[in-house]
């Protein structure tokens, strides 16, 4: 009979294992090594480009830019702060109605700065996305009265009043009513002034405009009617109208009570 040969392999020797550890370790060693370096190139690659770009995507959304205009601003600095309203406002927003609020922003912080043409530009394109927001017209009544234009002033003021009034606001309507009277005043109406500012009292009774409405009613020589909305407003007068307006009433008082 033939044997059979066996096929079964040799076990390896203590030399053959060592060197196969071996192998395999340094086979690791230069995988871990490959790997870090990959991982160190890939960091590398978005601390000096990927960032920045995050960044430029970022500046291109309105609100990101508007939100550090606002924070500049109240720092106090204010030339920045413009700068980056004009880049906001240069570049698209998510929400149309956050590029009105940041325009809105804009002027008012131009008007503050004593930026009255630049300031009513901005205001202006303001009344064109949002033709009745009261604090819009408020701020350009402002803005037009520190420029002297008295006849533009009256339009806005008066669109102002209706605004308020609309909203059921009855403390800024009469804050309109007083910015209306004084710009008829100023274009030379006493009667459309008087009612303005009489309007603005009905709005609300210890508003400033009963102080002007007084002055206008003693000069009409309607004396009791001056007396009678004095008496309404001088327990809630401040300033420089406290002591006017109670210097008008004792006068008033002199006239009308007999001796």
């Amino acid at each position: 009979m033939k044997r059979r040969h066996s096929h079964k392999c040799a076990p390896p020797s203590m030399e053959q294992a060592d060197l196969l550890i071996r192998s395999n370790f340094a086979i690791a060693a230069v995988v871990s090594v490959v790997t870090t370096t990959l991982v160190a190139f890939l960091v590398f690659i978005y601390g000096h480009y990927a960032g920045n770009w995050v960044s430029g995507l970022n500046k291109q959304v309105g609100e990101v830019v508007a939100s550090e205009a606002a924070s500049l601003a109240e720092m106090g600095d204010v030339d920045a702060a413009l700068e980056r309203y004009q880049e906001a406002l240069a570049v698209k927003f998510d929400d149309p109605k956050q590029r009105f609020w940041t325009l809105r922003r804009y002027g008012e912080l131009l008007l503050n700065d004593g930026r009255v043409s630049q300031a009513t530009r901005a205001l202006e394109e303001c009344l064109n996305l949002n033709p009745k927001d009261s604090i819009t017209l408020g701020l350009l009544a402002r803005a037009l009265r520190a420029d002297g234009q008295f006849a533009q002033m009256a339009e806005v003021a008066r669109r102002w009043v209706g605004s308020s009034r609309e909203a059921g606001q009855p403390s800024t309507e009469a804050v309109a009513g007083l910015y209306l009277g004084e710009a008829l005043e100023k274009l030379g109406d006493s009667d459309g002034a008087l009612d303005a500012y009489l309007a603005g009292v009905k709005a609300q009774p210890e508003s400033d405009c009963a102080y002007h409405a007084a002055v206008l009613l003693d000069r009409l020589g309607r004396g009791p009617e001056a007396l009678a909305v004095l008496e309404a407003y001088i327990p809630h007068a401040t300033g420089w109208r406290a002591e006017s307006a109670a210097k008008l009433w004792r006068s008033l008082q002199d006239k009308t009570v007999p001796q």
